[in-house]
C-alpha cells in the first residue's frame, strides 16, 4: 500500500537535508513553516544540534492567514529581528510544505533580504515531502550557484563533498577521511564545515564526493570549471591506498601512502564470517559500492546487490542494484531474490519479519536516526560485519 508504514518511521525529509548542509556554514537558517518543522529537524534529525555544534535555527512561525495572504513583508520584518543579533555570513531560507502550496517566490525573498539587509540569502525550495538527499542536493547546487563566482583565494585543496553526518555511518566519519587524506600530503576542506570555500570553489582541484546528493554539484563544478571528482568513500586498507593513488595520479603529485587506522579499516578475516553466497546491502548509494567492491574481490560470494530508498545515480548503479519506494518493496526484494545475508540500518529488520537469515548492521542516520546513533567508526566496528 502507498504510503503504509508498519515497522518503519518516516525518513528524513527533504527539508532537514537542506538545514544540515547548511548547518555549520555560520548563517542564519529560517525554515518558512507555523513552528512544527522546526522542532522536527532539531529534535530528531539533526544529530549536532545537541552537541558541541551550534546553528543559528529560525521558524518564520506562520499564521494561517499571513500564509493565506502571502504576508512576505511580515517574514522579512522577522528575520531583520534575528539578525540583529548575530553576526551571519548569509541567509538561507528553508521551504516546508507551507510554501510549497500557496507558491512561495523564493527568488523574491531573496531579493527581499538582500537588498533591506544588504546580507547575501539563499534559498532551498524543499517541500517536506521529498526525502534528505533531495533537500542536500538542493541545497549544495544553490550554494555553488550563488557563491562560486566570488574571489576568494584557498590555496589549491581538494574539497569534500557531500559529508553531513546523515549521510555517514557515524560522526566522526567525514573528520576521518579528512585526516586521511591530510596524512597522505594533501589540502582537504569539508564544504560543509566552511562556507568560504564554496566562495573559493574554482581554486579546488579535485572534489571528493562521499554520497550520492552531491554529485549533483561535483558535476556542476566540474562543468564550470573543469575540477574533476572521484566517488569514493574508502571502508578498508585497499579502499584507502586506492584513493590516495587516484588523488595522486589526478593532481600529478606522488606521495607514499600513510596509513589512518581511524577511517574504517575493515579486516578481510572479519569478512570472511559472512554466512552465505547472495548479499544485499542497503545505504547510500557510495558507501554500499564501496563495500560491495570489498566484498566482490572474494570469489566466495555470488551475488552482492546494492538497494535503497535514497538516490541511486545511472551512472553508479550496477543491473541488478534496486531503488526501494515503499516499506513493501524491501521485504518483498529479499524474499523474491533469496538473499543469505542483508546489511543494513538496524531499524531496517523489523520490517523483515519473516526473514531468518543473517543481518549486519550498517548504521544510516536517515534511516533511523538517533536510535543506533554512534560517536565515531571504531565503535561502528563492532556492529559492522
Amino acid at each position: 500500500m502507498i504510503g503504509l508504514r508498519k515497522y518503519l518511521s518516516p525518513f528524513i525529509p527533504d527539508q532537514s537535508g537542506a538545514v544540515a548542509t547548511f548547518f555549520e556554514l555560520g548563517g542564519i537558517i529560517v525554515i518558512i513553516d507555523a513552528g512544527g518543522c522546526v522542532g522536527n529537524i532539531c529534535g530528531f534529525d539533526e544529530p549536532r544540534y545537541y552537541n558541541s555544534s551550534k546553528s543559528a535555527i529560525f521558524s518564520a512561525a506562520l499564521r494561517d492567514l499571513d500564509a493565506i495572504l502571502g504576508r512576505d513583508d511580515l517574514l522579512i520584518d522577522k528575520i531583520g529581528d534575528a539578525i540583529k543579533h548575530f553576526d551571519c555570513k548569509f541567509i538561507a531560507l528553508v521551504g516546508t510544505p507551507i510554501p510549497a502550496v500557496i507558491g512561495t517566490d523564493y527568488k523574491a525573498l531573496e531579493r527581499m533580504c538582500e537588498n533591506r539587509y544588504k546580507v547575501p540569502t539563499v534559498s532551498v525550495d524543499t517541500n517536506g515531502i521529498d526525502l534528505y538527499d533531495e533537500g542536500v542536493s538542493k541545497a549544495l547546487f544553490n550554494l555553488f550557484k550563488k557563491f562560486s563566482k566570488e574571489e576568494i583565494l584557498i590555496d589549491s585543496f581538494i574539497g569534500i563533498l557531500g559529508s553531513i553526518p546523515q549521510d555517514l555511518p557515524s560522526l566522526k566519519s567525514s573528520d576521518n577521511l579528512v585526516e586521511l587524506i591530510e596524512n597522505n600530503g594533501f589540502k582537504a576542506i569539508q564544504y560543509d564545515k566552511n562556507f568560504e570555500s564554496f566562495k573559493s570553489a574554482k581554486y579546488c582541484k579535485l572534489n571528493i564526493v562521499v554520497s550520492p546528493s552531491a554529485l549533483k554539484a561535483a558535476r556542476y563544478l566540474e562543468k564550470l570549471y573543469n575540477i574533476p571528482y572521484l566517488v569514493d568513500y574508502p571502508i578498508s586498507e585497499e579502499n584507502k591506498k586506492s584513493l590516495i593513488k587516484s588523488i595522486s595520479k589526478i593532481l600529478k603529485i606522488e606521495r607514499p601512502f600513510v596509513n589512518n587506522s581511524h577511517n574504517l579499516p575493515i579486516n578481510k578475516d572479519i569478512i570472511q564470517n559472512i554466512n552465505g553466497q547472495k548479499i544485499l546491502i542497503i545505504s547510500q548509494q557510495v558507501i554500499a559500492n564501496s563495500l560491495r567492491e570489498i566484498l566482490k574481490t572474494s570469489s566466495k560470494y555470488e551475488v552482492v546487490d546494492v538497494a535503497s530508498w535514497f538516490i541511486l545515480d545511472d551512472y553508479l548503479k550496477e543491473r541488478t542494484d534496486t531503488k526501494l519506494k515503499e516499506e513493501d518493496d524491501l521485504s518483498s526484494l529479499v524474499d523474491s531474490r533469496k538473499y543469505d545475508v542483508v546489511i543494513g540500518d538496524p531499524l531496517l529488520k523489523r520490517a523483515l519479519p519473516k526473514y531468518t537469515s543473517q543481518f549486519i548492521a550498517l548504521n544510516h542516520f536517515a534511516i533511523s536516526g538517533s536510535l543506533y546513533q554512534i560517536e565515531n567508526d571504531s565503535e561502528l566496528l563492532k556492529s559492522i560485519l
